[in-house]
């Protein structure tokens, strides 16, 4: 990212269903996501906000920039992943799948970045959870609707390896 030029300024990263790491990142020794984005951001001043995108989504993204150049999106994979899915059976989406993209959706239409992605894995694009995103988009104007089944094409979405789970 900062090679491109972009300078990240909010992070959002909580796993709701690992609460005790999530909040113990910070603190953390060991390699972690928070641990690897503060070496890789904190000079940029980035600043790690240890809640759920639903809390952030619930609190009206206070605290971050309106039409932002750049908004990226991760949700969790493991409800699609084929790695994940292989080892425990067949994945069912969740309730927590939904809201999150949901907040997402709503992140959009708040901040109104001029440039949005989202990174998940290739099964994610599936999900009703992928639908309600790229709903937002289309609603926003960022993805014409003859497009919408178009969206790796488009950039939209850029999958990633289930083997990189």
């Amino acid at each position: 990212m900062v090679q491109a030029g972009i300078r990240p300024v909010i992070a959002v990263e909580f796993d709701p269903s690992k609460p005790e790491l999530s909040r113990a990142m910070p603190a953390a020794t060991s390699r972690t996501n928070a641990k690897t984005h503060h070496h890789n951001f904190s000079e940029y001043g980035c600043r790690i906000i240890q809640l759920t995108v639903q809390e952030v989504a619930q609190s009206a993204f206070i605290a971050f920039p309106r039409r932002p150049d750049y908004l990226h999106a991760s949700p969790v994979c493991a409800n699609f992943s084929q790695a994940h899915t292989a080892k425990a059976g067949k994945g069912v989406k969740t309730a927590d799948d939904l809201t999150a993209a949901i907040a997402v959706a709503e992140a959009i239409r708040q901040l109104q970045p001029r440039v949005f992605t989202l990174e998940n894995v290739p099964r994610y694009q599936n999900s009703q959870s992928f639908s309600i995103i790229l709903s937002a988009l289309e609603q926003e104007g960022q993805l014409p609707k003859s497009s919408r089944h178009c969206s790796i094409a488009l950039k939209a979405v850029v999958p990633i390896e289930d083997s990189l789970d």
